[in-house]
């Protein structure tokens, strides 16, 4: 069996997206977040990336959030 090119590009994201879920702790935050400080204080992250506070929307945190391995 060959693999071109685009299975193999495909077998790599896909390894990544599997690391970077498999990191996640369960609030939704990884080790991005918890190194910057963002996972303190009761804040967890929804499934689509939002930071929530005690389970209000936290507007500064979002604005704010500059993780670069947050999968949206």
């Amino acid at each position: 069996m060959d693999m071109n090119c685009s299975d193999f590009l495909l077998f790599i994201w896909l390894f990544i997206m599997i690391i970077g879920i498999a990191s996640r702790d369960e609030d939704g935050m990884d080790e991005y977040d918890r190194c910057w400080g963002i996972a303190d204080g009761g804040k967890t992250r929804g499934m689509f990336g939002a930071i929530y506070k005690d389970g209000d929307y936290d507007i500064w945190s979002n604005l704010l959030d500059h993780n670069p391995y947050r999968s949206y």
